[in-house]
């Protein structure tokens, strides 16, 4: 865990350190933005699910990302979970709206799932956006207990209003 802490410290650094010569690229996003974001919500066992991420844009469209999702409190068990993924960014609605895809590999305490969605994204300042996981379009998910149940979903779309997947993104 220490050592998450400190790598993902230090990408936050380095990244910082480049904004200095990178142009404002306005709203949306371009190669070389740095992005910090996440979520924490509440689900319906009681658990707080805390959820930071960081994004690295290697193009104009592709991003690298990593997150920690920490579950604790509630009914069920406290889990940590650790994620790896990219997005694409597919296409501009406007000057603020992206649509993404994306898909992510989670590995945590008690199951390891893979998944690949699409996300909206809408830029409120030049820096600030708000993130929405719209669904999913596979989901895989494989728990470490013996007597739990292997998942697979295709096309798992519900009313995304429903769903407590909303994201703040700070662009650096």
């Amino acid at each position: 865990m220490k050592k998450i802490i400190l790598t993902a410290a230090a990408v936050f650094a380095f990244s910082f350190a480049n904004a200095q010569d990178k142009k404002d690229s306005g709203f949306g996003f371009v190669k070389g933005d740095f992005l910090l974001g996440g979520n924490v919500t509440s689900v319906t066992n009681g658990q707080t699910v805390i959820s930071p991420m960081v994004s690295y844009f290697v193009t104009d469209k592709v991003a690298l990302e990593a997150g920690i999702t920490s579950r604790s409190g509630g009914t069920a068990a406290s889990s940590t979970d650790f994620s790896v993924g990219m997005k694409y960014q597919m296409m501009k609605l406007g000057e603020r709206f992206n649509v993404f895809t994306g898909a992510g590999l989670n590995i945590g305490d008690a199951m390891t799932s893979f998944g690949a969605g699409v996300h909206l994204n809408y830029s409120l300042t030049q820096h600030l956006s708000v993130g929405w996981h719209l669904g999913d379009l596979i989901s895989y998910s494989k728990p470490k207990t013996g007597d739990a149940t292997t998942t697979i979903d295709l096309n798992d779309y519900s009313n995304f209003l429903n769903r407590n997947n909303f994201s703040l993104i700070y662009k650096f």
